[in-house]
């Protein structure tokens, strides 16, 4: 059911990325207090907040979004909340300026034949905020970083494996190459609660473009049914990069 839910999503992902000469390393990410659902989420929840993560994109784009489950509204302070990775600290607020435009398009008649148009914009700036807000039982997103733009390699774990080898290097928390933290502060009236989420990579896998592509047959709404091509090995907890052949960028095998 899992992958039914985003066929389109990752059809585009593949035509876009995965042709024949190209190979892609999936991360697959695993944590003591984020949890992997039946439903394919990948969540951290209590009585006060549900954290949902997704990171199923090229780099892995640190998305999540946050829900207030509670009967009051609940602050958090982006000033002190940081993503961590293998312990580089990175901060959320970071007092930007942004610019919205809007245009208006209106058209004057000049005779009964001919007729001008006109463009009008408006402009709105704003700041940032260093606390926002997520009113009771509603849900904010949130996307800032990225996990990782560079492939994994280590002696031996081979790069462009083919169809019939399996290229795979597994890690526990206290070996991974890979740690990653969401360091959030919340504030409940006058009372910080801190919440951290902490992630490591579990296992990579270097695997060719093609082989990641099967076929599910999905029903439309009216009723038709038709074969979607999808990622086999998505997940909300894994993500991926994709690179040309080892021997194509000219610096040999790594076999």
């Amino acid at each position: 059911m899992r992958k039914m839910l985003l066929p389109l999503f990752c059809a585009c992902l593949l035509q876009a990325a995965c042709s024949p000469t190209l190979f892609q390393q999936i991360a697959t990410l695993s944590s003591d207090s984020v949890t992997l659902n039946d439903d394919g989420s990948f969540s951290y929840e209590d009585a006060m907040i549900t954290i949902e993560y997704d990171f199923w994109s090229e780099s892995g784009k640190f998305v999540f979004t946050i829900t207030n489950n509670t009967d009051d509204d609940i602050k958090l302070n982006l000033a002190d909340s940081y993503f961590v990775n293998n312990g580089y600290a990175f901060d959320y607020y970071q007092a930007r300026t942004y610019v919205t435009t809007s245009r208006k398009f209106s058209s004057t008649k000049l005779t009964s034949s001919t007729a001008a148009a006109s463009e009008s914009s408006n402009s709105v700036e704003y700041q940032e905020k260093p606390v926002v807000c997520i009113p009771a039982h509603a849900t904010k997103v949130f996307e800032e970083f990225a996990v990782s733009s560079s492939v994994f390699r280590e002696c031996g774990f081979v790069r462009d494996p083919s169809k019939k080898e399996t290229s795979v290097r597994e890690y526990s928390q206290y070996n991974s190459p890979l740690i990653i933290e969401n360091r959030l502060s919340f504030l409940i009236g006058e009372i910080t609660v801190p919440v951290t989420n902490v992630f490591y990579v579990s296992k990579y896998q270097n695997i060719a473009c093609v082989n990641t592509i099967e076929y599910l047959r999905s029903e439309t709404c009216n009723g038709s049914r038709r074969d979607v091509k999808v990622h086999k090995l998505s997940a909300r907890n894994k993500f991926y990069i994709t690179y040309e052949p080892w021997s194509a960028s000219g610096a040999g095998s790594d076999r």
